[in-house]
Order: structure tokens, then C-alpha cells, then sequence
């Protein structure tokens, strides 16, 4: 699948997600989060991958420069001590059955489950020939259902394990 291409030669995953000179931006803000997971899927799904392997790396590049900050490693993020090894990760790993024991495989492997559903919806987009009122919804639903993972916010309405499988009803083509 071919998406626009947005991103340059000089363009990387640290530039795109790097805060602005000067900036710390608050990891105990849900506006934040969610620009990071926006900007981080936009850059992964937008870009011009050679293949779907090359795909895959740029997603697992970019989601452990993410988990590192997450996780309070990058100190160009302000944090809570929620965003530390034993915290965070316990719980992604649990909500989303990750089974490993490495605090940033954990938060990464999150955030490469909200890329791939991102771009199985980018597929069903381009299969059924979807307009923006059909499928804005669950790409939206998608990135918030992360976010409010990452920030241990409750997660009332989605199941007990955060699984990554769309809603299909909800995108019938007009």
C-alpha cells in the first residue's frame, strides 16, 4: 500500500518526535500523549516504505524511542512516577497480554499494536473506497484508547485485555 509521501531524506522518527527547543512537554498530560501517538502513527503510515518489513522497522524504531520516554528515560519529557520501569510497563503489559520482561519491549510493543491497527484500517480505507465520515471515528477511537492506555487511565468500555481488533460494523461502505 502506497500513502502520500510527507516525510523527506533528512527526516527522522527523533526529529518528528523530539520536543520544540525549549519545551518539555508534560507526560501527565492527555493532550500531549495523544499528539505524541498522532504524530508517531502519522509519521509511520505516511512514510514511503520500501516494504512491509521496512514498515515494521520504522513502527518498532519509533515505538522504542516513545517507550524510552514513557518510561522516563528521554530527559527532554517531564514525567510522573508512573512513567517508570515496574509501573507503566506492568500495566500495558498486562492490559494488552505482552509477555515480556522488558520494561521498554512492553510499552513499545503498545504502540507497534496501535500502528498495526492503524494501517489494517488504512487497508479497509482503500478496499471498500471509505469516505472520511466512515472511518475518522475509529482511527480517532483507536489513538484515545491508547493514549488512556499509557496514561493508566480507566478504560471503561474496552475489554479487560486491550486487544487490537477493529470494529468492522462501523465501516460499511456507503
Amino acid at each position: 500500500m502506497k500513502y502520500p509521501k510527507t516525510i523527506t531524506a533528512d527526516w527522522s522518527m527523533e526529529q518528528a518526535l523530539a520536543p520544540a527547543s525549549g519545551a518539555q512537554p508534560y507526560l501527565g498530560d492527555w493532550q500531549t500523549v495523544n499528539g505524541l501517538l498522532r504524530t508517531y502513527a502519522h509519521q509511520v503510515l505516511t512514510a514511503d516504505h520500501a516494504s512491509a518489513q521496512d514498515l515494521r522497522r520504522a513502527a518498532d524504531r519509533g515505538a522504542r524511542l516513545l517507550a524510552r520516554a514513557f518510561l522516563g528515560q528521554d530527559k527532554r519529557y517531564a514525567v510522573l512516577p508512573w512513567n517508570s520501569p515496574g509501573q507503566i510497563d506492568v500495566y500495558v503489559a498486562r492490559r494488552c497480554g505482552i509477555q515480556s520482561d522488558d520494561p521498554e519491549e512492553r510499552v513499545a510493543g503498545a504502540l507497534v499494536r496501535m500502528v498495526a491497527d492503524l494501517y489494517t484500517l488504512a487497508q479497509t480505507i482503500e478496499n471498500q473506497q471509505l469516505v472520511n465520515e466512515q472511518w475518522t471515528g475509529e482511527a480517532g477511537d483507536t489513538i484515545r484508547r491508547c493514549t488512556n492506555l499509557l496514561m493508566g487511565m480507566p478504560m471503561s468500555g474496552y475489554p479487560a485485555v486491550y486487544t487490537t481488533s477493529l470494529n468492522q460494523s462501523s465501516l460499511r461502505k456507503s
